[in-house]
């Protein structure tokens, strides 16, 4: 796995990250396959494709370091360590819970950046209004 200065200068160098979300898990490598061939090398695969921890471990072996392959919609902290196991390089969420900020931050992920300014602009509009 790269380091995380490595994956965020990737991720930022992509200029866009491609969000799968496929309505069936057969469609998950072809759409990969056309995304990289147009040029596009940071792909994410959302929680609510079906088997999206298989596609995930399958995008990895088959691509392997053509693209930065990550994983969206993470709503739990279990999800967050399973699409992690399966080899998921960079984790999006649509919410910022503590729990879920502490666990991406235990595993170096460029997403608890973006948690921990989140958190901590709430705690200061919290403590502000005290």
């Amino acid at each position: 796995m790269p380091t995380r200065p490595d994956l965020i200068a990737r991720l930022t160098q992509a200029g866009i990250i491609a969000i799968v979300r496929a309505p069936r898990a057969a469609q998950v490598e072809p759409l990969f396959g056309a995304l990289l061939a147009g040029g596009l090398n940071a792909i994410e695969i959302t929680l609510t494709t079906p088997n999206a921890l298989e596609a995930i471990r399958e995008a990895r072996a088959k691509i392997g370091a053509r693209a930065v392959t990550g994983v969206g919609t993470v709503l739990q902290a279990e999800d967050c360590r399973a699409a992690l196991a399966a080899g998921a390089e960079f984790v999006g969420t649509p919410v910022c819970r503590p729990v879920s900020y502490t666990h991406l931050r235990a595993h170096e992920t460029p997403e608890h950046l973006v948690c921990r300014l989140l958190l901590e602009k709430k705690n200061n509009d919290e403590s502000q209004n005290t």
